[in-house]
């Protein structure tokens, strides 16, 4: 598989000698269009996935937005609450499950493509360009996606803070009732977004990064990275 999947690009000059013939080239082509498919469906369930968290966003700062400016009765708030919660429920089923299978591809590629950088031994500009591009592509794509599942979690966090105030400070005509009804159904809402079964919070992707970080440096100051024999 090596030897018709190696990008003719990329190659050393003991490759040259090799005779090229047309299976070669058909085989090559082919395994190009299968990778353009297989992207092209990753891209299709990623961008499903942001765009929902994207509507998912703006509807919950319309709402955040009229219950500070008082402008919206708490009932008509706590059924739109209500709605979202339910489109985030949709979010966290089939959508959810889908690109959990993704962020750990994602995040194969992007150490992959890291690990690769840090051990290339092919000094050649297109290489090392190459090499660049292809970690730098997939971090971007994993933490948009994870960003935006945290952009979720974080703004409907904020209804929370909002209730409490409303608490302290009052809300129209309301009554005390009425007010600690409205912090109870909050605080049983569920608004959270969900991978892999767990909230996904910008704390927590922080901590991870971190966590990667320190682990990729331990691994460059003890030179298992810069080994020759790193993959056997």
């Amino acid at each position: 598989m090596n030897d018709f999947a190696h990008t003719f690009i990329f190659r050393e000059t003991t490759y040259h000698i090799v005779k090229e013939t047309p299976v070669r080239y058909v085989l090559f082509a082919i395994d190009i269009i299968c990778l353009l498919i297989s992207n092209c469906i990753h891209m299709a369930v990623a961008m499903n996935y942001v765009c929902h968290c994207e509507m998912i966003l703006f509807y919950c700062k319309a709402i955040r937005i009229r219950l500070e400016e008082k402008s919206i009765h708490l009932l008509e708030a706590m059924k739109r609450i209500l709605d979202l919660g339910t489109s985030i429920s949709q979010l966290n089923s089939a959508a959810s499950r889908m690109m959990s299978i993704l962020i750990i591809f994602f995040l194969e590629r992007t150490i992959l493509g890291f690990i690769l950088l840090v051990v290339n031994r092919i000094f050649q500009v297109n290489m090392w360009i190459y090499r660049s591009l292809y970690t730098v592509i997939w971090f971007s794509i994993l933490a948009f996606c994870l960003g935006q599942a945290a952009r979720v979690t974080s703004k409907c966090d904020k209804f929370y803070r909002i209730s409490l105030s409303m608490r302290v400070y009052g809300y129209h005509n309301s009554t005390s009732t009425e007010l600690d009804g409205f912090l109870l159904f909050l605080s049983k809402a569920e608004l959270r977004v969900k991978l892999f079964g767990l909230t996904i919070r910008p704390g927590k992707i922080i901590f991870i990064g971190i966590t990667f970080l320190l682990i990729f440096i331990i691994l460059f100051q003890t030179s298992i990275l810069s080994s020759a024999n790193f993959f056997l």
